[in-house]
């Protein structure tokens, strides 16, 4: 009688270890799929924007963006060293201006501080 018991107490114990186990691993698969889904979105979006979408991004005109950069480029000039986020990060390629997500971010988190 008191082997049965016993018997029927770990069968209980073992069957809800197993269902908690099932539970928090579809718990942790759930999320892991949201965050690849996240990644997916992310790197369907081109890694270069041009003025506009860097500007409508940031929430400004494109005309502000523009001549901030060319006002940026002409102190830049005159520095010999200054901090990397101080100005805005931008690629000049075959005279076109050109920006990234992750780098006006980071720009934008300098200024936030740094003001």
């Amino acid at each position: 009688m008191k082997s049965n018991m016993i018997i029927l107490a770990a069968a209980i114990v073992l069957s809800l270890s197993i269902l908690f186990s099932a539970i928090y691993l579809g718990y942790a698969i759930l999320k892991m799929n949201e965050a690849n889904q996240a990644t997916a979105i992310q790197s369907e979006q081109p890694l270069l924007m041009d003025s506009d979408e860097a500007a409508q991004y940031l929430g400004i005109q494109t005309e502000t963006l523009v001549a901030k950069v060319k006002k940026e480029r002409i102190e830049k000039a005159s520095l010999a060293v200054y901090d990397t986020y101080r100005f805005i990060p931008f690629l000049e390629i075959d005279g076109v201006i050109y920006f990234t997500r992750s780098e006006l971010v980071k720009w934008a988190e300098y200024q936030t501080i740094n003001r």
